[in-house]
């Protein structure tokens, strides 16, 4: 338990099955289907933004 609270993980390791080709109904999940935006508030959407600032403009300096 952390002090003040906050947030823990847990990690498991399973062999895992991967079939050679999705059905033609499947599909990945798309990025807004697991981290749906409505469920952040502003200020962590606005974090989230200047991070993604961040790493663009380091990916740009790369090349």
């Amino acid at each position: 338990m952390f002090i003040g609270g906050g947030f823990g993980v847990g990690l498991t390791v399973a062999d895992l099955v991967v079939p050679s080709q999705l059905a033609e109904w499947e599909r990945p999940a798309r990025l807004s289907e697991v981290l749906p935006p409505a469920s952040r508030t502003p200020a962590e959407k606005a974090l989230e933004l200047g991070r993604l600032a961040r790493l663009e403009a380091m990916i740009a300096a790369y090349r």
